[in-house]
């Protein structure tokens, strides 16, 4: 039984030894904390023992920025910096509180901050850290394609007979990667890079026939769908190729309609006739001028047999 322990507190130390500095390992009080950026974050660092006539001492990755309330301008913890925190300090049943307060966490707040406590009843100095990560979404990624055997990679040579998609983005946290959708009979599939390299600016590569495909920067936190997914927009290269028949075909005909409309056109007299109706109203007039007309006329022709008749008699 106790060789199993002494294996198991091996693996622990080893695990210990591969761990960064920005991790909680082997410290006791030491926390880890997540934010968004632009958000507000107060640190409470807390004397764990009665605390008397103690000073303290504030360090954002290994550098003291604030002793007793007094700041100390460094490389990492500049006046812009400073000019976003508070720091306030209290005593709840004899024990010391500092509050360090960041009003809008940036990225380059990220990192560990420390207190050192050193206290009049005390020999030895207390401690406490915080390791802030502050999460935030990557860049928007820049693509471009290559042809079969363009990008000379040893390593990936069962893939020279293809086309090559590179694309880059600036990191994010959590760490990012780089997706490309394509749609095919109704479905979306998704495509992941076959080679990755790259820290803060990451390279991402892929193999694929030239289709069209959208291609963006996702994270564990910042996911996107293919309706959302547009940093490259990679169109279909055979639809490509038959718009730009139609679009030259188009300029052809505008050139032969301009030749003919240069043409003087023979000028056509066309004859209207004298009456011409379009309304009912129109007809219901017309018809009662001519009405009208008749009964004149004949009335006319009466009134001038009435005079013949008259003069017969006399």
């Amino acid at each position: 039984m106790l060789y199993f322990i002494g294996i198991l507190l091996n693996l622990i130390a080893v695990l210990n030894l591969t761990l960064g500095s920005d991790t909680c390992q082997q410290v006791k009080h030491c926390k880890i904390v997540h934010v968004d950026k632009n958000v507000e974050y107060i640190f409470d660092f807390l004397v764990d023992q009665n605390s008397q006539n103690c000073t303290f001492a504030l360090k954002f990755n290994g550098q003291i920025f604030n002793f007793n309330g007094t700041y100390r301008y460094t490389e990492q913890f500049s006046e812009v910096k400073v000019s976003r925190t508070d720091i306030t300090t209290k005593t709840i049943f004899d024990h010391l509180i500092v509050n360090l307060e960041i009003r809008s966490v940036h990225v380059d707040d990220a990192g560990r901050y420390k207190a050192e406590f050193q206290c009049s009843n005390s020999t030895s100095t207390t401690s406490q850290s915080y390791i802030l990560r502050v999460y935030y979404p990557p860049e928007a990624a820049s693509c471009r394609w290559y042809n079969p055997g363009e990008l000379n990679l040893t390593a990936h040579a069962n893939y020279g007979h293809l086309p090559a998609l590179k694309c880059s983005a600036t990191n994010g946290y959590p760490e990012s990667n780089i997706i490309c959708y394509s749609r095919h009979q109704g479905a979306t599939i998704a495509h992941n890079p076959r080679f990755i390299t790259g820290d803060d600016v990451k390279t991402f590569i892929f193999w694929l026939s030239r289709r069209s495909l959208r291609c963006c920067s996702v994270s564990e936190l910042y996911r996107k769908s293919y309706h959302w997914c547009k940093d490259f927009v990679s169109p279909d290269p055979d639809r490509q190729h038959s718009t730009s028949q139609t679009v030259l075909l188009t300029h052809t005909l505008s050139e032969r309609e301009a030749t003919v409309s240069t043409e003087k056109p023979e000028r056509i007299t066309e004859v209207l006739p004298k009456l011409h109706i379009t309304s009912a109203v129109q007809q219901i007039y017309v018809a009662t001028r001519i009405f009208l007309s008749i009964e004149i006329i004949f009335a006319m022709l009466v009134f001038c047999m009435l005079m013949v008749r008259c003069e017969d008699f006399s």
